[in-house]
């Protein structure tokens, strides 16, 4: 994995994310771009049959890998990246309601879209939002509430990239933005 290049991405496909947010409200518009891949185990048991939804649900989503170099045909690329558990870019963003609490946002639009499909293994997150048809005007952190989504799915190194462009990023880790994270110890298992 070259950490260079996966930030650059990230940070592109935040941007493109970005310009599909639904605000008419805040006029805040906000991009998230997950890369997560399949678990070891869904891999070897998944088959291109199996992965015709993940074509059609994940349109939106840039794939990121060698297979993409391979064929021009996106749905070619999803199937192949879904079968050969392959990483893969998937991209949220946010979603106003006159209901607040109906709304979502960017972060956990992903990580949603990308765990309803089968992927939910996390490496990074790239978040890049500020007014509507603005440049960032500063950097965008996650919500309490997104960082404790993914702090459920993600493991405490987990890389969060806030970007104002390809250029002018920070990175933190989950650990150092939800320190002391809530977590439910499970008996069952």
């Amino acid at each position: 994995m070259d950490l260079h290049r996966d930030i650059f991405q990230l940070i592109q496909s935040a941007e493109t994310a970005r310009a599909a947010a639904y605000t008419p409200y805040s006029h805040f518009t906000v991009g998230a771009a997950l890369l997560c891949r399949r678990p070891e185990s869904a891999a070897a048991i998944t088959s291109p049959d199996s992965v015709h939804s993940a074509e059609k649900s994940l349109t939106a989503a840039s794939v990121y890998a060698d297979v993409l170099t391979a064929t021009s045909d996106p749905a070619d690329a999803l199937t192949a990246a879904a079968v050969s558990n392959t990483t893969v870019i998937i991209t949220g963003c946010n979603i106003e309601n006159k209901a607040y609490g109906s709304s979502m946002c960017a972060e956990r639009t992903a990580v949603f879209k990308a765990l309803s499909e089968g992927f939910s293994v996390f490496s990074a997150i790239a978040i890049v939002g500020g007014p509507e048809g603005q440049a960032p005007l500063d950097y965008c952190a996650p919500c309490g509430a997104c960082r404790q989504v993914l702090s459920e799915f993600a493991p405490p190194d987990f890389k969060v990239i806030l970007a104002k462009s390809e250029s002018d990023y920070k990175i933190y880790t989950l650990a150092e933005l939800l320190p002391e994270a809530f977590s439910f110890v499970r008996t069952d298992s």
